[in-house]
């Protein structure tokens, strides 16, 4: 079972973010040229609490007024696009998802609500601090899913279950390995019995 725990610590995030939350618009206007924000998308690299959480093996494809980042392989892929129309020295910019199962491996978190939107918010977070100019920021990245946790208590309560089940399967496994390792071994009782013929006394004719 292949568990990425270093992706979790973004969780840390949403304790930093305030209890109000501004809803953003789908689309989302930049003051630069569409070629520009094109191009600083491109050279950008993702940052590390991302690439933790949906893998390293990625490409990126350039369409006409598009940017694709295709993560994972043809039979477990994740598409996360960017939408440029350009309008003169602005940009509207807009962002859609498409996240494959089991984003953060085969466990019981991995497609729960709470995790594909801390991907989301994590890559939304991405493409605004480049485009903007600035550096990015995981308490930022939060905002999305604190958004969610508001609007949708049922959020929570999955990812509790999830949690509560991917521990369960960790104790099943430790124990599994636990009774291969040991199998039926001795009560001990012959390793410590004395050897009577080495008590006996030597006799030499």
């Amino acid at each position: 079972m292949r568990m990425q725990w270093g992706a979790f610590a973004g969780m840390s995030g949403i304790a930093a973010v305030t209890a109000v939350v501004v809803a953003q618009p789908e689309t989302q206007r930049y003051a630069i040229p569409e070629r520009t924000a094109a191009d600083r998308l491109a050279s950008a690299t993702l940052p590390e609490p991302l690439l933790g959480m949906v893998g390293r093996n990625f490409s990126l494809v350039r369409e006409d007024g598009a940017l694709v980042w295709r993560f994972g392989d043809s039979g477990n892929r994740s598409t996360f696009r960017v939408t440029l129309a350009g309008d003169g020295a602005a940009t509207d910019v807009g962002i859609t998802f498409d996240i494959a199962a089991n984003v953060l491996g085969d466990t019981p978190l991995s497609d729960t609500k709470m995790i594909r939107s801390m991907a989301e918010g994590m890559f939304r977070e991405h493409v605004d601090a480049v485009l903007v100019g600035r550096s990015f920021d995981p308490h930022r990245a939060m905002t999305g899913m604190a958004q969610q946790l508001q609007s949708d208590p049922e959020m929570m309560r999955e990812y509790g279950q999830a949690l509560g089940d991917q521990f369960n399967e960790v104790a099943t496994m430790l124990n599994e390995d636990f009774d291969v390792a040991t199998g039926d071994l001795p009560d001990g009782r012959d390793a410590v019995a004395p050897n009577r013929d080495a008590t006996r006394p030597t006799t030499t004719l």
